[in-house]
């Protein structure tokens, strides 16, 4: 699926959900619009393949990725789940990586009275680019950059904390559809 952009917002229109990326003050929003209840009973599961990481963990409520040392590079947080009437859905995240240091994050709905289509909208950001501390780099996603099959997301320093961050995304569309890191740029 070819991406298209428009100001800060990256879309890619599948035939069964809606990917979005949105870029804020406080980081890189990426949301879905799940247009109708997949086939099968139980829970609906969004399941993002991440690469170039290799540590993951998770709380429920939050999910973050990290390199082969431990460190945490990003996190996925505030995620929050409505239906077409505005109904909040319950949903929790979960992560985990292989040997190969791939990582997938799930995102699951307990979509039992909801109404279609549903909109799912985690909030991505980076950990402060000193890597000693969780908390993410204010400003995520202020600045949006798309070429092709590469994506570059990044974040003003904060005064006193961190110096400006850039993270390039690039696409493998290979036998799936999936965005892995690339780089991390420290100012």
């Amino acid at each position: 699926v070819a991406p298209v952009a428009s100001g800060p917002q990256v879309r890619f229109e599948r035939r069964e959900l809606l990917e979005w990326y949105h870029a804020r003050p406080e980081g890189l929003e990426q949301g879905f619009t799940v247009w109708e209840r997949p086939a099968g009973d139980g829970e609906v599961t969004l399941t993002m393949e991440v690469w170039g990481l290799s540590t993951a963990w998770s709380d429920g409520h939050e999910v973050w990725l990290g390199d082969e040392q431990g460190l945490p590079q990003l996190r996925m947080s505030k995620l929050v789940v409505v239906d077409a009437r505005g109904e909040t859905v319950e949903a929790w995240m979960s992560a985990g990586c292989d040997a190969l240091a791939e990582c997938e994050v799930e995102v699951v709905i307990d979509d039992r009275g909801a109404t279609y289509p549903l909109y799912v909208d985690p909030l991505l950001s980076t950990v402060r680019a000193d890597r000693t501390s969780p908390d993410a780099v204010a400003g995520m996603g202020r600045a949006v950059a798309l070429d092709g099959e590469r994506v570059v997301v990044g974040a003003p320093g904060t005064p006193g904390l961190t110096d400006g961050i850039a993270v390039v995304l690039e696409r493998n569309s290979g036998c799936t559809d999936t965005w892995g890191i690339e780089d991390t740029l420290l100012a």
